[in-house]
């Protein structure tokens, strides 16, 4: 149970210092202004696009596993329990 507290605390700092990272400002980038696109233009295009969708990844991921990671210790602190003797009321005459 330790351990999967701990895994929590970590993924949880690593998703904290991933989304402290500054996404790219699209309105201070020198992309030209161009009528044609040339391979240039999309070659800047696809590095800005590609950082901002590597963190949204990122975080579906780290999202996703957390929730299994609650799922699971949910689960076994309910077997345990099941498995718990339960304590009998004595009968009253």
């Amino acid at each position: 149970m330790n351990t999967i507290k701990e895994k929590e605390l970590q993924l949880q700092a690593e998703l904290k210092a991933e989304l402290a990272e500054p996404l790219p400002n699209i309105t201070r980038i020198n992309i030209p202004k161009t009528r044609y696109i040339n391979p240039d233009v999309v070659a800047q295009y696809e590095k800005i696009t590609s950082m901002s969708t590597n963190s949204l990844d990122a975080l579906e991921e780290n999202l996703v596993e957390m929730e299994a990671r609650k799922k699971k210790a949910r689960k076994l602190i309910t077997t345990r329990q099941l498995r718990a003797k339960q304590f009998r009321h004595k009968k009253k005459h």
